[in-house]
């Protein structure tokens, strides 16, 4: 059985388009957050009490990739790197949640507007 030449060059093109170009395939599908950073963003978001609703957008169920504000994820993976929670002087108060510990490929943080009662420091 013969295959066409026809066939054989649009099989070596989709191939390397979706394989060889990790950059064009991820336009091509759609972003998701991995679940787990997802959950770990929002017990984030419930240990803090958010005066201004600066998490608003942080809903279950929405990629945080896409519809999260003050998220950034890797356009290659999905994965969360980066985190930017700001607001006014007291806009945050409660507890920074040990799940960021889960974002194991985050590599940005800024948490600003935080109260945290005997607790003080800059990140």
């Amino acid at each position: 059985m013969a295959i066409s030449l026809h066939k054989l060059c649009f099989v070596f093109i989709s191939v390397f388009l979706l394989l060889l170009c990790p950059s064009l395939s991820h336009r091509l599908m759609p972003n998701k957050c991995p679940s787990h950073e997802s959950q770990a963003l929002l017990r984030f978001k419930a240990a803090l009490n958010d005066s201004e609703g600066s998490f608003s957008s942080w809903v279950n169920g929405t990629d945080c990739c896409t519809n999260w504000t003050g998220i950034s994820c890797n356009d290659h993976t999905n994965h969360v790197v980066s985190v930017e929670a700001v607001g006014s002087s007291d806009s945050f108060q409660g507890v920074i949640s040990e799940s960021l510990c889960q974002l194991r490929f985050l590599t940005s943080l800024r948490i600003q507007g935080v109260v945290t009662p005997g607790i003080y420091f800059s990140i």
